[in-house]
């Protein structure tokens, strides 16, 4: 199975439209829909140099997308969101797109690199321990939108 790790192009993105609507741990925010980036966000974050954006393709077909923001005045990355397709699950997708936003942020001169695991999300938590990624303090995460 040859798997490509890919900058995500305009043309990617109704597939991470697609995706993110299709995984509930982005789609469902405390029983209420979440809105996940709009598609004129995702293509300033395809440009910007303070995201790397990238998308997975197995055998020509969209796998998954990986979106990392640089907070460089702080020096650390913060994986934002990152998901792949179930059928393209266990195929080392997200492991590959960990490494990438891992040598990424080093290049970039960040000291650290941290992401949001959800407590029931076992594979998600094994994938980055595996990764070096250790285990914070239990926090509730607050929001709100800025009309």
């Amino acid at each position: 199975m040859k798997i490509e790790i890919l900058p995500c192009q305009t043309q990617h993105l109704d597939s991470v439209l697609t995706l993110a609507a299709a995984t509930e741990e982005i789609a469902d925010f405390e029983g209420e829909a979440y809105s996940f980036f709009s598609r004129e966000r995702l293509e300033i974050m395809a440009i910007s140099p303070d995201v790397l954006f990238l998308v997975a393709e197995v055998e020509g077909s969209f796998a998954g997308f990986f979106i990392l923001l640089m907070q460089r005045a702080a020096g650390m990355g913060y994986i934002v969101d990152m998901a792949v397709a179930k059928k393209f699950h266990r195929c080392g997708i997200c492991r590959k797109f960990i490494e990438a936003g891992l040598e990424f942020a080093t290049k970039e001169g960040c000291s650290e690199i941290w992401c949001i695991v959800h407590e029931q999300n076992e594979a998600a938590w094994r994938l980055f321990e595996q990764a070096g990624f250790r285990r914070g303090r239990k926090f509730f995460f607050v929001g709100k939108m800025l009309d």
